[in-house]
């Protein structure tokens, strides 16, 4: 037969054996990842992106593929953003 002794039962209260475990997804950082979302898909649907890339869209999309296969066959990523920067200057209008 087991039993159990208490001493001080209010001190149960104040130091519990077990601890309850909350597993709620807090509201702000919830409200937050959906205005993120929101804010991106406002700026692919208005067109905006096309003012954030320099230049002419079909040479810098171009500019930006090399320098992600440069950084994907060794280069240095200083020197893969260089040569980018270069090839959009070159082929600025």
């Amino acid at each position: 037969m087991s039993y159990c002794v208490d001493y001080n039962p209010e001190m149960k209260k104040r130091y519990p054996a077990y601890i309850k475990v909350r597993r709620k997804v807090p509201v702000r950082a919830l409200l937050l990842a959906v205005s993120v979302i929101i804010v991106c898909y406002g700026i692919f649907r208005s067109g905006l992106l096309r003012f954030l890339i320099p230049g002419d869209p079909a040479v810098t999309t171009a500019a930006f593929s090399g320098m992600v296969e440069d950084v994907g066959a060794g280069e240095s990523v200083r020197q893969a953003f260089l040569t980018f920067c270069k090839e959009i200057i070159v082929n600025a209008s």
